[in-house]
C-alpha cells in the first residue's frame, strides 16, 4: 500500500509539473459519499447496517488540444482502499482524437444494459446508482478517433487483449452504428449493430453476433413551473446453449428547479436467485455542492439508504 500510494503520488506530481511546463492550468476536483444502509434482519456482526464512506480526487487540466486526467478512488473508510481508476492524456488535430493511458471510453447506446460495448461488456445489472458513474472501472487502453466527416467517423481502440473498430453514421437524423472486435485470449471474435433515433421518444437498439440484443427509450418532459419528468425503460435478452437471459430495467424520475427529485427504479433479471430489484430515492441539494438523499430498496429483503455527498 505504501509503495502505491508513493507511486501515485509521483505520478500525479510529475503529471502537474508537465502540465505546468506547457502553461496548462490544473485544476482539483473531488467528491465525499457517506452513507448507511439498514439492512431487513441485519447484517451478522455488522449490527443493524452497514456505514460506507468514498471519496474520489481527480486532476484535470488542459486545453482545447490537450486534456489529461489523473483520479482516485478510496472506498471502505476508514480502512482505506486505494485505487487509480484514471490516468490518460487526450489530444486531437484536425480531424483526429487520441487518448491513452488507464481509462475508460464508451461505445453502444444505453444506461444500464449496452450490449454494443464490445470493449467492457456492459451488461450487468451491478450498477451503483448513487455514484456519477454507474461503471466507473477502466483500464489501459489506445484509442484513435477520426472523422469522416459531419455526420460520421471511425474508431479504433486497443485494451488488455482486444482489439476493437467501430464506424458511425447519422444520416437524416438516424445513427447507425457497426462494431467488431477480437479478443486474442478466448480467441473470439464479437461484432453490434446498434441504431438510435428520435420519434416522440429517444429510441436505441443493438442486435449482437450471437442474436441478443437490448433496446431502450428515453423521454423527458416539461411540466412547467420548473418541474420536469423523465422516463427510462431498456431490455436485454441474451441466449447461449443452455438457456435465454431477460433483463429488464426502468425508472421514473421527477424533478424540480428548486433542488429536490424523487426516482424509482426497477430491475428485473429471470436468471438470478433474486429477479426482483426495487430501488426509491429522494434527493435534496440544500447547497450547490451537497446532495442528501434516502428512500427504501427491495433485492430479496427489505433496506433503507441514507446519505450525503458532497463536491468540491
Amino acid at each position: 500500500m505504501k509503495l502505491r500510494l508513493v507511486l501515485v503520488a509521483a505520478l500525479m506530481g510529475l503529471t502537474t509539473v508537465a502540465l505546468g511546463a506547457q502553461d496548462l492550468p490544473a485544476q482539483l476536483s473531488g467528491r465525499l459519499d457517506s452513507s448507511w444502509t439498514w439492512l431487513e434482519g441485519g447484517v451478522p456482526g455488522s449490527g443493524d447496517g452497514l456505514g460506507l464512506v468514498t471519496g474520489r480526487a481527480a486532476l484535470v487540466a488542459g486545453t482545447a488540444a490537450v486534456k489529461s486526467e489523473v483520479r482516485l478512488d478510496v472506498t471502505n473508510l476508514p480502512i482505506p482502499k486505494l485505487d487509480l481508476n484514471r490516468a490518460w492524456i487526450k489530444f486531437r488535430f484536425p480531424g483526429i482524437r487520441v487518448t491513452t493511458g488507464l481509462g475508460r471510453v464508451a461505445w453502444g447506446p444505453g444506461f444500464v444494459y449496452v450490449p454494443g460495448d464490445l470493449l467492457f461488456d456492459s451488461t450487468a445489472s451491478d450498477v451503483n446508482f448513487v455514484a456519477d458513474e454507474l461503471r466507473s472501472s477502466g483500464t489501459w487502453l489506445a484509442d484513435l478517433w477520426w472523422s469522416l466527416g459531419e455526420e460520421a467517423f471511425a474508431e479504433a481502440a486497443a485494451l488488455k487483449d482486444t482489439a476493437a473498430l467501430r464506424l458511425s453514421a447519422s444520416p437524416g437524423g438516424v445513427t447507425l452504428e457497426a462494431s467488431a472486435a477480437w479478443n486474442q485470449t478466448a480467441k473470439k471474435a464479437k461484432a453490434a449493430l446498434s441504431t438510435q433515433f428520435h420519434l416522440g421518444l429517444d429510441w436505441y437498439a443493438t442486435v449482437r453476433e450471437d442474436a441478443s440484443g437490448s433496446a431502450g427509450a428515453f423521454g423527458l418532459w416539461d411540466l412547467g413551473e420548473g418541474f420536469s419528468l423523465t422516463s427510462r425503460h431498456e431490455t436485454l435478452l441474451r441466449s447461449s446453449e443452455t438457456l435465454a437471459s431477460l433483463r429488464t430495467y426502468h425508472d421514473l424520475s421527477l424533478a424540480s428547479a428548486g433542488g429536490w427529485s424523487l426516482t424509482g427504479r426497477t430491475l428485473f433479471a429471470a436468471t438470478d436467485t433474486q429477479p426482483w430489484t426495487a430501488l426509491a430515492e429522494a434527493r435534496w441539494n440544500p447547497l450547490q455542492n451537497l446532495s442528501l438523499y434516502g428512500g427504501p430498496g427491495w433485492h430479496g429483503t427489505w433496506n433503507a439508504r441514507l446519505g450525503c455527498t458532497a463536491r468540491w
